[in-house]
């Protein structure tokens, strides 16, 4: 839409937006076709509309032209796009980081919660760790004989 109306509006000279998620990659489009942005911050002082009782997007359109021409805004800096694209991986890292841990944290929780003891000689333990769980209303037990989490077993390196 941003391209079709710079392509078809030779007479826009100046685009004025609100700094948000889409105001990057409309910066980088106007900056190709060689149009002036302004990305504005919206925790100016500019921006405490408090007096307006509706608040439209068409309403907001009018104020963001009046307050340009009065030059009330406050740009703010609009990173290159190999910078954006570089903060966007390690946001969705962090998320992933998140994610793993919180189901590291249901699996532990899983574990702690259970209320009977599991013997060595049971299916599905291994040789050298026994581990008696048992729950009670105030605090939950969790003992093994090989260490648990701080041992060197190795039924237990899910939870490093």
């Amino acid at each position: 839409h941003v391209e079709h109306l710079l392509a078809t509006r030779p007479d826009i000279d100046l685009i004025v937006m609100e700094a948000c998620g889409p105001s990057g990659w409309i910066n980088d489009i106007c900056q190709e076709r060689q149009v002036k942005t302004l990305v504005c911050s919206t925790n100016e002082e500019a921006w405490n509309w408090k007096a307006t009782k509706r608040k439209t997007d068409r309403d907001d359109a009018l104020k963001l032209a009046e307050m340009s021409l009065l030059r009330r805004l406050v740009p703010v800096h609009v990173p290159k796009p190999d910078i954006r694209e570089q903060r966007a991986f390690i946001k969705y890292r962090k998320s992933v980081d998140q994610d793993i841990n919180r189901l590291k944290n249901s699996i532990r929780s899983i574990f702690a919660n259970r209320t009977r003891s599991t013997p060595a000689s049971e299916p599905g333990t291994h040789d050298g760790c026994t581990s008696t769980r048992s729950a009670s209303p105030s605090k939950i037990a969790n003992e093994t004989s090989c260490g648990g989490a701080n041992s060197t077993c190795s039924s237990h390196d899910w939870m490093t």
